[in-house]
């Protein structure tokens, strides 16, 4: 039984034309993946865009001012639940590739030797990262709760305890007292 591709939304910052056909052909290749692309030329255009939904997939084209996307890069990483962020880079620069990296992009795609495969591989593997790391966040926000819930218990039992021992103390010198009194 074949399986029917995963759907997704992408949004594109993307100044070029050229490269948004080159982008929207190797996408649309791809088996695995049924991808609606939205494309912002603009900063501002495309923080509104990031705001308006959840997207599947973030894809920044590094021949974007480098200022302006390092600005956008924490922007797009503050929220948690938007998915992986890659960027597009003209050619394969490890410099500059770890400068992305550095703030918080989650891969990088060098548009020489741009492949739909390879596309398709980088994306499934981001897209299996971040599903990984939602759910141990899911998970450790759940512990928390968790924890919270049985600290307040364990303090309400702890509060209890006390006053159970002050109690019996203050019992047991009115036992003494009663005990003096009637020994006297």
């Amino acid at each position: 039984m074949v399986e029917a591709p995963l759907s997704l939304s992408c949004l594109l910052l993307e100044d070029e034309g050229s490269d948004e056909s080159l982008i929207q052909t190797y996408l649309t290749e791809m088996c695995s993946f049924c991808i609606t692309l939205t494309r912002e030329s603009g900063p501002e255009q495309f923080l509104q865009q990031l705001y308006s939904q959840t997207w599947d997939l973030i894809l920044l084209n590094a021949q974007e001012s480098t200022h302006d996307l390092m600005t956008l890069i924490p922007m797009i990483k503050e929220d948690k639940e938007q998915g992986p962020l890659i960027v597009l880079m003209e050619t394969d620069a490890p410099e500059q590739s770890r400068v992305f990296l550095a703030a918080g992009v989650d891969d990088f795609l060098s548009k020489e030797g741009l492949s739909s495969a390879l596309c398709e591989r980088v994306i499934r593997y981001n897209l299996k990262h971040f599903h990984q790391h939602q759910r141990i966040r899911y998970l450790n926000d759940e512990l928390e709760q968790r924890v919270e819930v049985r600290t307040a218990e364990l303090t309400l039992l702890n509060f209890a305890l006390q006053e159970s021992e002050h109690r019996a103390k203050l019992l047991k010198e009115i036992a003494m007292t009663v005990h003096d009194s009637t020994s006297e």
